[in-house]
């Protein structure tokens, strides 16, 4: 696993457990003989490195996703031109990867590793697409893709596929197709009015096209 997953997968009691651990296994080298004895070096020695890691607190966790999400919105202005928040419909969600098992618990809510957020835009004469994608993994800045609809030289077909959670009616699987993602780019967002306002938007905006 690398030290970015190790990170943000609940560190702080990894953390907290390598730290109880290493008094047992110091304690083990007096009693045990080969092999076994190698296998504790190897533990202690382990423990010992993850032990001084700092990881980031749930709450240094919560802090980078909301600046995330505040340059989200501030971004979109300028890209998009539109200063009025009444012309954005904005749905934050955690794209999916893999089998979603790398995540972190802050009290209620659950923290992906890939927040990615859809945003359609529309005043007058202008309609924006823009797509957000960002990991918590890495320092590098989150990948911006916009998508002007009214722009006589685009043609992308864009699409919305959505299906609620079988095991949690809170949660919705969201899939947004476009030429340059044919595959689509799948979330995850709550089931809350962002999520019905964005379904409603594209569709109206699927049929003004």
């Amino acid at each position: 696993m690398k030290h970015g997953k190790l990170f943000f997968y609940n560190m702080g009691k990894i953390t907290t457990a390598a730290r109880i651990a290493i008094l047992p296994l110091a304690w083990t080298l007096t009693k045990f003989v080969p092999p076994a004895y190698y296998v504790s070096w190897a533990l202690l020695i382990t423990s010992i490195i993850i032990a001084f890691i700092h990881a980031p607190s749930d709450k240094a966790m919560v802090r980078v996703l909301e600046n995330h999400r505040k340059e989200v919105k501030r971004k979109m202005k300028e890209l998009c031109e539109i200063k009025d928040d009444e012309y954005y419909v904005v749905l934050d969600g955690y794209r999916k990867n893999g089998n979603m098992k790398l995540r972190r618990h802050v009290g209620k809510e659950v923290i992906y590793p890939h927040p990615t957020t859809f945003i359609f835009a529309e005043k007058g004469n202008k309609r924006y697409l823009l797509i957000v994608k960002k990991s918590l993994l890495s320092p590098t800045p989150a990948d911006y893709e916009l998508i002007r609809l009214t722009d006589p030289s685009v043609t992308d077909t864009i699409r919305v596929t959505s299906n609620v959670e079988a095991d949690n009616e809170k949660v919705v699987e969201l899939t947004l197709y476009t030429d340059r993602a044919p595959e689509g780019i799948t979330i995850f967002a709550k089931n809350d009015y962002h999520y019905r306002d964005f379904v409603k938007a594209m569709q109206n905006a699927a049929k003004t096209s």
